[in-house]
């Protein structure tokens, strides 16, 4: 019996296999990687299609992280000297 196609999903061997690929901000968490080609250890489609949500979010979330330091990192940049000293003096580092 063939299995139904899920989007973000091969199949091989009767079991549904992650194939996502990794947003480009988020390429040092893999590196040497283009896609995430995990196996999702089920022929059931409901749960594989759950698992490739799953790491969507995962994925999204690390892409936010990214966005959200290069936010960081201008502000910071962008103070002027004596508010840049101040948060220097805190111990916080904007990367």
């Amino acid at each position: 019996m063939e299995l139904p196609p899920i989007t973000g999903a091969k199949v091989r061997g009767g079991r549904y296999y992650l194939n996502l690929r990794i947003p480009p901000e988020v390429a040092a968490h893999y590196p040497g990687r283009t896609h995430l080609e995990n196996s999702l250890k089920t022929a059931d489609p409901l749960v594989a299609r759950k698992g490739v949500i799953l790491a969507q979010a995962h994925l999204i979330e690390l892409a936010q992280g990214a966005r959200q330091r290069e936010v960081l990192a201008e502000a910071v940049a962008n103070l002027p000297p004596d508010q840049r000293a101040i948060f220097d003096e805190a111990g916080s580092v904007a990367r």
